[in-house]
């Protein structure tokens, strides 16, 4: 993943970011719901949330703790809007894999939809040991590899070519957690989403800051074709309901021992 691109795409997307993330909110509110039925509320009284985005997590978890909450993202703009959004929290626009918090600060960290974004997650998983307190816990939504797949194929039936985003598997996240002697809890989710064109997903995909930063785009007509190449492809997977674009969630809980 090149950072760069990342925080550059998600910040150039921060002030139409919430007309597209409907799915991105459920996922949040999903993960907080899962977390809260566990975590007892009065353990917590400092909260970070990893890839805080516009602060709509951030809202959330100022509606359920009375506690210190903190809150990074890559992007720069991001932060800013969160800012305005939630100006509860302290910000800082800083990379998952080196947070500018002390050792043990957090008795709770969240993270939703933002480390599928990682490089390195043995380096981002290292860190939240580093920043939980000994009873502390960590919990993320994030995206796995089979996510999008329908894209994924309708692109490969065109070219060779990086189209889509590549996401890690589950098993990278207990090779992690393993060697980095933490406990794991894995919950995995499929769902879909459906459009009535492949160019409606793509404008969701964008709205978000969320299209391919690994691709390198095709320009002129070649590219045009090509797209309407792969178009023609997606619509084998089309069902009653439309297109379908499906995401492979993974909802994780880690935890020293």
């Amino acid at each position: 993943m090149d950072k760069q691109k990342i925080a550059l795409s998600f910040s150039n997307a921060a002030t139409r970011y919430d007309q597209h993330a409907q799915f991105q909110r459920d996922v949040c509110d999903q993960l907080l719901s899962v977390f809260t039925k566990q975590f007892p509320k009065q353990d917590a009284l400092s909260v970070l949330d990893i890839g805080c985005g516009t602060g709509y997590g951030v809202k959330q978890l100022n509606q359920q703790f009375d506690a210190s909450i903190y809150a990074v993202d890559l992007a720069a703009k991001m932060v800013e809007f969160a800012k305005t959004n939630a100006p509860f929290a302290q910000y800082h626009c800083a990379d998952a894999e080196n947070l500018p918090f002390q050792t043990q600060q957090f008795d709770l960290v969240i993270s939703s939809l933002a480390l599928q974004w990682l490089s390195d997650i043995n380096q981002a998983v290292s860190e939240i040991k580093r920043i939980l307190t000994q009873d502390g816990q960590a919990w993320i939504a994030t995206l796995a590899e089979n996510t999008l797949f329908e894209l994924k194929q309708s692109w490969q039936s065109v070219d060779d070519q990086t189209h889509v985003n590549q996401f890690h598997n589950i098993d990278m996240w207990q090779q992690a957690c393993e060697q980095l002697d933490l406990n794991l809890d894995v919950i995995e989710q499929t769902q879909v989403l459906h459009y009535k064109s492949v160019l409606g997903l793509a404008k969701d995909l964008k709205g978000i800051g969320a299209h391919n930063v690994n691709q390198q785009k095709n320009t002129g007509l070649t590219g045009k074709q090509r797209f309407k190449d792969m178009q023609k492809h997606y619509e084998q997977f089309r069902d009653a309901e439309g297109l379908p674009a499906t995401y492979q969630i993974i909802y994780i809980k880690i935890s020293k021992k």
